[in-house]
């Protein structure tokens, strides 16, 4: 079938959420749908309405990827039964929210692509916790190198930020059978209602397939 172009997609039911907990972690992956919505605002787990910019009225907004977990992903998300971090799988239905400045970076990938950059399923997606950073009180931000200097910070009760770099690519046809799963999810989620359970684990899963 080959890939379907996809655009900005109504609400999907609950997909483990990507979370980077350490420098170096990632999640590679093929696309399977992007949404785009209205951030919410969040306290002790619960939604608590909808954010908006300091106007009051613009909503602040993010986009949500779908994907397909490849080989080569380490980033990990929240059981929600446990609240224990769970590795990320190949061939695991995972989702990832980006937002603000790592929003743009995503439209920058998207654009290296050239004038054809519309999204479209089996694209390849990497995300990379590559370094943090903290307000130094002048103006700027001091880089974080270290998990140890991260750890340090966050005991003093300094704010964060974690640095990603991401990277886009469209598939060849090595990865024929990724696209066709992405294919398949996608079409196995539009037949969903809203808050029903994740689909189970992909069929694809090849070991050595990280192509980032």
């Amino acid at each position: 079938m080959g890939q379907q172009d996809i655009g900005t997609g109504p609400k999907g039911p609950s997909i483990p959420i990507v979370k980077f907990r350490t420098m170096g972690q990632r999640i590679v992956g093929g696309l399977v749908d992007e949404e785009m919505r209205q951030q919410q605002n969040w306290k002790n787990g619960k939604a608590e309405g909808l954010r908006f910019k300091a106007d009051g009225h613009t909503p602040e907004r993010e986009v949500v990827l779908t994907l397909v977990a490849m080989p080569g992903s380490n980033a990990v998300y929240v059981d929600r039964e446990t609240g224990d971090d769970v590795p990320v799988e190949a061939g695991q239905l995972v989702r990832v929210i980006l937002a603000g400045f790592k929003w743009g970076q995503y439209i920058e990938a998207r654009n290296a692509l050239g004038k054809d950059n519309n999204p479209r399923t089996g694209d390849l997606f990497c995300q990379t916790f590559t370094k943090s950073s903290i307000d130094n009180g002048r103006g700027g931000r001091d880089t974080l190198a270290t998990q140890e200097e991260i750890n340090a910070a966050k005991l003093a009760d300094k704010v964060v930020g974690k640095d990603m770099e991401i990277l886009v690519r469209r598939p060849g046809p090595e990865h024929a059978a990724l696209v066709e799963e992405c294919n398949a999810k996608r079409a196995e989620l539009a037949q969903q209602p809203v808050g029903a359970g994740a689909p189970a684990g992909g069929g694809y899963s090849r070991h050595d397939d990280d192509p980032f």
